[in-house]
């Protein structure tokens, strides 16, 4: 019997430690999400006595990372903390080599052999985060979190495209995010790309702890919702929503994963991502049928067309082009549906190649030598279309087809306008561009507050009362906001000359360090970069020493701007397009967020690189510091 009791007792032991078995090596384990594309996990080895994970990170050769030495993995519900690492220390800058490419391990405790996945986390706000990172070593890398109704997943079988809805009315979107957890944050950023143009200063929707978001506003004619982002990690999804609909997206963050393993080095190609319901969902599914299909002119790429090509060259080209495109679309075997939609958006890429033709060959120019933004020399660029070559792009398309003011992910009635009057110009019956063009100067010109009474009367006009009832909604809502809106904030603009605008403005804080800050609402950089700053200003860089002014443009919508400014504390100018642009001219400025370092003289120095947030602080410090 003892024996028999002593084997019992043995057994129960060893099945005790077991917990902790060796369970071998995870080659290439399967992220289930992430944060980051920077850091991932080549091979994981699980002993009895440790985790060793075995990291590699893709950045920029010689800037640096940093990990923290707070650094944990999660299994089973218990947290396990970081006990070593090779090849990197902890807490202290790791400068990249020239490769772009490092290699190092992180030791973590043994744990519970019941786990199937891991999640790790750099254990603060902004650090790496992955989750779900598989320890099977049997997970489908493409397979994602699922989640989408297996309804939106079957073929589609409708075989028209809707009409567009032009209708000023309200819209609901319910946001499903798949493999959601509440670690990744509680904030949903999105775009709306409108007829108007692309909106994308909105504030991010609350995201409930089941993966839930809802977004509801009053849209003027389709629109496209674009999930963007939550904190670092992406989320790709979009639907277009017609007025007056509620719809349902549905969205797999089984993406930044993805994202993930492909900069890893795996080869995988992501399956259904997203999928809406709603009026236009049909017309999203049969894209996403054919994910790796595109037939639609490159316009944008820098390889589009030859610099060197006149009219008559680039006409001929552009229309090759397209009846190419025409013939691999027919060629292709795709549903009835998914053939006509990319059919609309081939003919309006076309019509945008020949609207856009100086912008496109201006980008061919620019990445054929590498030197964006430079002067080009006034004989490289020549592009000038006659009226034979407009009537000769015109005839392979309508002009005028409705559809055209549905939104496609691929290009949206706001590029259909730009210089959208060159067939009327030409004799050509362009209506529908010609008219988008005027609608759009006028919605833009009633959301800054400025829209005339000439501009609506002139819509009244056009061919569907849509534009003048979209226009007239928007010019009262922004009455409306502004009956009530505190104008306090914004600070009158000294009456100087426009090369001398900013002098005036940081003169009165001589003696003084003045941090001037160049922004828009519709800017996420800036967005991110001042809600990192706003806490320095009760905390490091809590100084009466220190000034803070934010200069905006009127290309930030007076509501948003006004709505947003309550929140950043400073000094706020909000000035005019000639005024901004002699500022950007003096300086050179180079995109916003843009920064401008006034000293204690009045000496005032642009300063784009304290866009790194570091070094932002360390200069003000010691900018303040200098007596």
């Amino acid at each position: 019997m003892r024996k028999i009791f002593f084997a019992i007792i043995t057994l129960s032991v060893l099945a005790g430690c077991s917990r902790f078995s060796n369970r071998g090596t995870v080659e290439n384990p399967v992220i289930g999400s992430s944060n980051t594309q920077i850091l991932s996990f080549e091979k994981i080895e699980l002993t009895d006595s440790s985790t060793l994970l075995h990291a590699v990170a893709h950045f920029r050769p010689n800037w640096w990372i940093n990990l923290t030495s707070c650094s944990v993995i999660i299994a089973d519900g218990d947290t396990f903390a970081l006990e070593s690492a090779e090849g990197i220390t902890p807490d202290e800058r790791f400068w990249m080599p020239d490769s772009g490419v490092a290699h190092f391990k992180l030791r973590f405790p043994a744990i519970p052999s019941s786990a199937k996945k891991i999640d790790f986390s750099e254990n603060t706000a902004d650090g790496f985060m992955l989750w779900d990172i598989d320890l099977t070593g049997k997970a489908d890398p493409t397979a994602g979190y699922g989640g989408i109704p297996a309804e939106l997943l079957a073929k589609v079988s409708e075989t028209e495209i809707p009409a567009p809805v032009l209708a000023v009315d309200s819209a609901t979107v319910k946001i499903h995010l798949s493999g959601y957890k509440t670690s990744m944050g509680n904030k949903l950023g999105f775009y709306l790309n409108t007829m108007s143009g692309q909106v994308n200063d909105l504030p991010a929707l609350d995201i409930d702890a089941d993966g839930n978001a809802t977004f509801h506003g009053i849209l003027a004619g389709p629109t496209i919702i674009h999930t963007k982002n939550i904190g670092d990690i992406p989320v790709r999804g979009y639907a277009v929503v017609a007025p007056g609909e509620s719809i349902d997206l549905y969205t797999d963050l089984g993406f930044s994963g993805i994202a993930n393993m492909i900069e890893r080095g795996d080869s995988i190609s992501p399956g259904a991502i997203f999928c809406s319901t709603g009026t236009y969902g049909p017309i999203v599914r049969s894209i996403r049928e054919n994910p790796e299909k595109n037939f639609s002119h490159e316009l944008y790429t820098g390889k589009y067309g030859n610099y060197h090509m006149d009219g008559d060259s680039y006409t001929d080209y552009i229309i090759g082009q397209h009846r190419a495109l025409k013939d691999s679309l027919a060629a292709a075997g795709l549903s009835p549906l998914a053939e006509k939609m990319w059919k609309i958006n081939l003919d309006a890429s076309l019509m945008i190649a020949a609207q856009q033709a100086r912008d496109i060959l201006k980008r061919n120019y620019y990445s054929t030598y590498g030197n964006w933004g430079e002067p080009i020399p006034a004989d490289s660029l020549n592009i000038t279309l006659s009226d034979d070559n407009l009537r000769r792009i015109a005839s392979e398309v309508d002009l005028n087809n409705p559809a055209y003011m549905y939104h496609f992910p691929f290009y949206t009635p706001f590029n259909l306008a730009k210089n959208g009057k060159i067939w009327d110009e030409a004799g050509l019956d362009g209506h529908l561009t010609a008219e988008l063009a005027e609608y759009i100067e006028a919605y833009n010109a009633a959301s800054k507050g400025k829209l005339t009474d000439k501009q609506l009367a002139q819509l009244r006009g056009l061919s569907t009362p849509f534009y003048a009832e979209a226009v007239e909604a928007r010019r009262k809502e922004i009455e409306e906001f502004m009956s009530k809106a505190d104008m306090g904030l914004v600070t009158a603009t000294p009456d100087v000359a426009n090369d001398k605008l900013l002098d005036a403005i940081v003169a009165p804080y001589k003696g003084k360090v003045v941090m001037v800050d160049l922004w828009n609402t519709w800017c996420g950089p800036c967005r991110a970069s001042i809600a990192v700053n706003e806490p320095e200003k009760s905390g490091d860089l809590s100084s009466e020493d220190i000034v803070w002014i934010y200069i905006a443009d009127e290309s930030s919508p007076i509501k948003t701007y006004l709505s947003m400014i309550p929140d950043i504390k400073g000094i706020h100018y909000r000035v005019s397009p000639e005024q901004i642009s002699a500022i950007r001219s003096h300086f050179g400025v180079d995109g916003i967020p843009y920064y401008i370092l006034v000293d204690r003289k009045g000496k005032a120095t642009g300063r784009p690189d304290l866009r790194d947030h570091d070094l932002f602080k360390k200069t003000l410090i010691e900018e303040v510091n200098k007596k």
